[in-house]
């Protein structure tokens, strides 16, 4: 290998055309290997900007899943509340409902009996009015 390099800068020795070619190469490698520098260095900005965009992300779903798990909760709990009331409010209704008929089932009696004490009653007042005579 090393014999191949000299012959190789032997013959660049005596061609200033190749020589300019050998200058041309060895400027463009060093063009490229600066371009891969870069890249590399960009690559690795971006993948620590990618990884701390993620971090963030992954912070903000946290929360956000947090926040609606308490939300959830919230609502379960208002619903339970609401189905207790309600539970509670049918309850009153049907003791009231109970409470109105037993009322109106008191009232038709007492008119029952208010009506039979009135027949009563005006049956005696025609039978003492009758006998006074």
């Amino acid at each position: 290998m090393k014999r191949g390099r000299k012959k190789w800068k032997k013959s660049l020795k005596t061609s200033p055309q190749r020589k300019m070619k050998y200058e041309k190469c060895k400027d463009m490698l060093e063009g490229l290997r600066k371009n891969e520098e870069i890249l590399r260095s960009s690559l690795a900005e971006h993948q620590a900007t990618l990884h701390a965009q993620e971090q963030k992300y992954d912070a903000l779903k946290n929360h956000a899943m947090m926040q609606l798990e308490r939300a959830n909760t919230e609502l379960d709990a208002i619903k339970r509340s609401h189905a207790a009331e309600v539970s509670k409010f049918n309850a009153m209704l049907k003791k009231a409902e109970v409470k109105t008929s037993s009322l109106e089932e008191s009232l038709e009696q007492k008119i029952k009996e208010n009506q039979e004490l009135a027949s009563i009653c005006d049956e005696l007042i025609s039978k003492v009015g009758s006998s006074g005579n």
